[in-house]
């Protein structure tokens, strides 16, 4: 039983890891190829030209700093955030599709030279809903997890008022 509980942690562990450590992973795609970044951000047409200026930035900042965070410890906390990020590309990303406005994606950064990674809105929509989807089972699983070993510790499962 007790190889049972630690295969089951080290997956969800591994699971909370990913994509902390695959956007990491495509922000310095993005550093590695920041003028091609770059250009692909400015065809995000819909998006006004000042907010673009600050996601070129803020972009692969944000990235780096979910596995950072994850690093220091603060697993849910680092996936909450990836959660987020991807969800804005999702939406943005979908808001110009619908628009007929599809932009271009160096989403991947230098990567997608080597792996031929579907870079359309499409592909990109496709790939994101994946993302979330692995972040919101691992956050579900790691909070299941926390209130399991809390209840198993003598704590109470309710929910404190506001």
């Amino acid at each position: 039983m007790e190889a049972i509980r630690w295969v089951c942690k080290r997956g969800v562990d591994g699971l909370l890891g990913l994509v902390p450590f695959l956007l990491f992973f495509t922000a310095v795609g993005k550093l590695l190829a920041w003028s091609e970044f770059e250009a692909s951000v400015n065809t995000f047409a819909l998006v006004p030209e000042i907010l673009r200026a600050i996601a070129a930035v803020l972009v692969p900042a944000g990235e780096a700093l979910t596995l950072v965070i994850f690093l220091l410890g603060y697993r849910v906390l680092a996936n909450v955030l990836s959660l987020g990020i991807v969800s804005v590309f999702f939406c943005v990303t979908l808001w110009h599709w619908l628009a007929n406005v599809p932009p271009e994606c160096a989403c991947m950064g230098v990567w997608a030279e080597y792996w031929q990674i579907d870079e359309s809105a499409s592909g990109v929509m496709r790939r994101d809903a994946y993302l979330m989807g692995f972040t919101l089972v691992a956050v579900v699983l790691a909070s299941l997890r926390r209130r399991r070993r809390t209840l198993s510790k003598g704590g109470k499962d309710v929910v404190p008022e506001a």
